[in-house]
């Protein structure tokens, strides 16, 4: 009796120390695994940043060409009032003579 309670003890004194072992096999893989997922997210998240740089470069280009159309744009305005108002004057001094 006393040996099987010596073999019974040895073997869940095993027990427990093959769980020990397969415990810390499996925290080992849920780490390497959280590693992986944390350096992916790391990688997204650098390839995110530079999309928007990309987008605001490309932003601040199209904000510019707008701005030199609209001037553009102006000075054609102005141009034409300047004329017409010229015109007018011309018209004005016809007249008066």
């Amino acid at each position: 009796m006393e040996t099987t309670l010596r073999e019974t003890l040895m073997t869940a004194q095993q027990m427990v120390e093959d769980y020990k072992i397969n415990a810390r096999k499996e925290a080992e893989l849920v780490i390497k695994e959280a590693e992986l997922r944390a350096d992916e997210m790391i990688k997204e998240s650098h390839e995110k940043v530079i999309k928007i740089h990309e987008d605001i470069t490309d932003m601040k280009g199209i904000r510019r060409h707008f701005k030199e159309e609209l001037k553009r744009l102006i000075e054609n305005h102005l141009t034409m009032l300047n004329f017409d108002d010229k015109r007018e004057r011309e018209d004005t001094d016809e007249v008066a003579e």
